[in-house]
């Protein structure tokens, strides 16, 4: 994810910190181009009706 993050930072609107615990759970915010997103395979991220309003 961090490399990830590296990669994608000049471009996400949002990014929060790390709201996991850090040693087997990891949650980030993020709001990101549709491309940036889609390079996280699908087990990686979670959304909502908020978070895929199209």
């Amino acid at each position: 994810m961090e490399s990830w993050f590296a990669r994608w930072a000049d471009k996400l609107t949002h990014h929060s910190e790390n709201h996991g615990c850090g040693c087997c759970v990891d949650i980030w915010e993020v709001e990101a181009p549709a491309e940036a997103i889609a390079e996280l395979p699908t087990a990686c991220y979670a959304g909502d009706e908020w978070t895929n309003r199209g």
